[in-house]
């Protein structure tokens, strides 16, 4: 599914355009010495994954899989 992704983190908010199966990358930048950092994504779309692949019983609704990885 394409749609939107709204990324919030640190205090900044970023709207990213997805299409389906695409990946994106996002940097953001933290504050120096901050400890925690709430970070929020939303997306416009969402799919059950029964529906893209009969043999799976998953009837959740999704919206994008997100990896955070820290440098």
């Amino acid at each position: 599914m394409s749609g939107s992704v709204t990324v919030t983190a640190a205090g900044l908010m970023r709207q990213v355009p997805m299409t389906a199966n695409q990946d994106q990358s996002i940097d953001v930048s933290l504050p120096a010495g901050q400890r925690l950092v709430p970070v929020t994504i939303q997306s416009t779309v969402m799919f059950r994954p029964a529906d893209v692949n009969p043999s799976s019983g998953d009837l959740r609704g999704l919206g994008c899989q997100v990896r955070i990885a820290l440098e």
